[in-house]
């Protein structure tokens, strides 16, 4: 009997869906009955030159003819191709040494010989939507038939190339897919100022649909642009490495959402020569350096302690960020810190360290209620702490205690906290647990708090997030829903 025939096809790509693809094709080898069902997700998701022990040319030529043994059957199953820095093998050869040199006169170098087969592939998968090449310009440059058949793809939607240089630029000029996404980490040693594909130019064509860039060492890539130049359908960019912030902010003229990373400006920029960007303002910005930015940004996210650095608080200022999210910790912020945020309404803090202002029998929690009370002045609606390991040492204050505590010492208007204690040293901080304030009336002025069930808290946390400029005393109406569904529990 066959097990699959009792499940109709929607439910078995349901299952397979929570596959990984290289499961997908052990199954699929492994299984005749799942054969056909689990191929078309195994070949959807192709990555190359996964792990260095295996031999990539081999992988790329078992690979290649096995799509072009069946092409009308299996081609088009291809969706996402992966191409990691080793798909393809390195070759030994010898080289000329100098005279005298005892040393070995051997080197080692790519061999692309298999490109163009790859290329064959690429050419006919017409359903292909997203590519990354980890060694771009190598390759495009010494395969013709590989930019032919890339630029050529109708439904490409993601490109991702690494070490791109001139030969990359020139495939992107060239793309007819309405790309949407595109990621370029711009290498010097490939990008020849002679050629016509040495910066954004090459995105004419793409400029009318593409929405997102990512661009690392966008120094070399906007250098010798018209005047006129833009890429106006452009809503999102990440920037790596260096940058002429001014020259990129012009070409981008509706930027909404910018994430810097490891980030470093044009030399004649300093905190007094600003970029003005203030005719448009941004919607967020998440930064892990100070950004020489004059613009309004409705949520910023900092990857550092601000509030002890002259630069990034008056960057605030000029930002007025109706969300916030930062870190906190060694010492506590001056209480004119509120002052400078009159339109915060929802504050995220890390808290990381053990830290008691100079006071060394302050108990940490202590130490967190001093903290929260600097921002006592601001109207808050959401305010969430996310404590790391080790901050809290008593192992009797409960998250309730401490989200009650913690809303006696804010403003009125707090409606929202959320708390996470790590346990351990992980990645990311751990899910908030989410407290509903209920202050009482002229009888009770005892303050109450409910634990909100995980969905209510994921609600409110991304309601917060999204909470606009235009926010008034009362809660928007979907926080307002939550919160009148939980009132009734009380």
């Amino acid at each position: 009997m066959n097990p699959f025939t009792a499940l109709n096809y929607d439910v078995l790509n349901i299952i397979f869906s929570l596959l990984p693809p290289s499961d997908a094709g052990k199954l699929a080898y492994t299984c005749r009955l799942a054969y056909c069902h689990a191929i078309p997700h195994f070949l959807s998701d192709v990555t190359l030159g996964l792990h260095f022990h295996r031999w990539p040319k081999s992988q790329i030529a078992s690979f290649c003819n096995f799509v072009l043994s069946d092409v009308p059957h299996r081609v088009n199953l291809l969706r996402r191709l992966d191409l990691r820095r080793d798909a393809f093998p390195w070759v030994e050869v010898e080289i000329e040494a100098a005279v005298g040199n005892p040393r070995s006169n051997r080197a080692y170098t790519v061999d692309y010989s298999l490109a163009g087969l790859l290329a064959d592939v690429i050419q006919q998968a017409d359903r292909l939507q997203e590519v990354h090449i980890a060694g771009a310009d190598p390759l495009l440059a010494s395969e013709p038939r590989f930019v032919d058949a890339l630029a050529s793809r109708p439904h490409l939607r993601h490109l991702d190339l690494e070490k791109c240089g001139s030969a990359s630029l020139e495939c992107v000029s060239r793309l007819s897919g309405k790309v949407r996404s595109l990621a370029l980490a711009i290498d010097g040693q490939y990008v020849r100022e002679s050629s016509l594909y040495h910066n954004l130019s090459a995105l004419t064509r793409v400029a009318s649909t593409l929405e997102s860039l990512e661009l690392d060492d966008a120094m070399f890539a906007t250098s010798q642009l018209d005047p006129d130049f833009t890429l106006p359908a452009v809503r999102r960019l990440t920037l790596q490495g260096w940058a002429d912030l001014a020259e990129i902010l012009r070409v981008l003229p509706n930027l909404r959402v910018l994430h810097l990373h490891t980030s470093r400006f044009k030399s004649n920029l300093s905190s007094s020569a600003l970029v003005d960007f203030s005719h448009v303002g941004l919607d967020e910005l998440v930064t892990d350096t100070h950004v020489p930015l004059r613009c309004t940004v409705r949520r910023v996210q900092l990857q550092f302690n601000a509030f002890l650095q002259h630069d990034a608080l008056a960057m605030l200022e000029r930002m007025d960020p109706v969300v916030l999210s930062c870190h906190a910790g060694w010492s506590l912020p001056a209480r004119g810190v509120a002052h400078l945020l009159p339109s915060l309404r929802y504050l995220e803090l890390h808290v990381k360290w053990r830290i008691a202002d100079g006071v060394p029998n302050m108990p940490s929690e202590a130490w967190l209620i001093r903290l929260v009370t600097v921002f006592s002045s601001l109207t808050l609606v959401g305010l969430v702490l996310h404590i790391g390991r080790g901050v809290i040492a008593d192992p009797t204050i409960t998250l309730d205690a401490l989200a009650r505590a913690v809303m006696d010492a804010c403003n009125p208007s707090l409606e929202y906290v959320g708390l996470s204690v790590a346990q351990h040293s992980p990645s990311k901080p751990p899910s908030a647990t989410w407290y509903l304030c209920v202050r009482g009336g002229v009888t009770d002025r005892r303050t109450q708090v409910r634990r909100l069930l995980g969905w209510e808290g994921e609600l409110v946390d991304r309601h917060l997030r999204r909470m606009e400029r235009t926010y008034s005393q009362s809660p928007s109406v979907p926080i307002q829903q939550c919160s009148n569904a939980t009132r009734r529990h009380l």
